[in-house]
Formats: structure tokens, C-alpha cells, sequence
């Protein structure tokens, strides 16, 4: 059986930041709440994790709601895989990116050792 719990936490976690982009409202967060303090306000890779069971019973159940929200986030994890700045190559996943704007430096000036706290 897939989570329902989980999956109704999703739309809790991923929200339209200021740049129009869908991302992770945070990288410490319950079900219902996320940290706000912006140096926390980051989606890490480890995110993807927690989607899982939102991931499959979207396929599983068709949950129309569930999928769009999942097409809105797919968009920032896919742009963050092909920007090349500061060192990254293009086609690596980084593993932090800021929620408000994209960045993967978060705190550091190498796109390969971010700084989350």
C-alpha cells in the first residue's frame, strides 16, 4: 500500500518560490511546516527521497492534483541538472539548491561544496 500520509504532505512541502519556480520550500521540515529561516529555505537532494511515496501514488492512483504538482517541481531539478556555472558540469544533479532563486553556491563560491547548515 503507497502512503497516503506522505503524499497529502507533499503540497505542504513544495511551493512557487519568488522567481516563478516550483522548488522545495525547505530542507528541514515536518508535514505540515518548514523551517523559514532563508539559510535553511533550500531543496537538497535528499528531497527527491521524501517524494517517493507522493511519486508512486501519483502513478498508481492517477491523483491529478498530485501529478501537477509534481510536473511544476520537475522543471527547477531538471534547469538546476543543466546550468554550468561556477565550476559545475552540466548534467549533475547539484545538491543543494536555494528555493528562493535556483542558486547552488548556498553560502559557498564552489557549486561542488555547498554550505547548507
Amino acid at each position: 500500500m503507497v502512503d497516503q500520509e506522505t503524499t497529502a504532505c507533499a503540497s505542504n512541502w513544495i511551493d512557487r518560490q519568488p522567481d516563478g519556480t516550483w522548488r522545495f520550500r525547505g530542507a528541514w521540515f515536518s508535514c505540515r511546516d518548514a523551517d523559514p529561516e532563508p539559510k535553511r529555505a533550500l531543496d537538497v537532494h535528499l528531497n527527491t527521497r521524501a517524494m517517493g511515496p507522493a511519486l508512486w501514488y501519483a502513478y498508481l492512483n492517477r491523483d491529478a492534483g498530485l501529478i501537477r504538482l509534481i510536473r511544476d517541481w520537475a522543471p527547477a531539478r531538471l534547469n538546476s541538472m543543466r546550468q554550468t556555472g561556477h565550476g559545475k558540469p552540466a548534467g549533475i544533479f547539484p545538491s543543494v539548491v536555494r528555493a528562493a532563486d535556483g542558486s547552488y553556491l548556498a553560502g559557498s563560491s564552489a557549486g561542488a561544496k555547498p554550505r547548507a547548515e
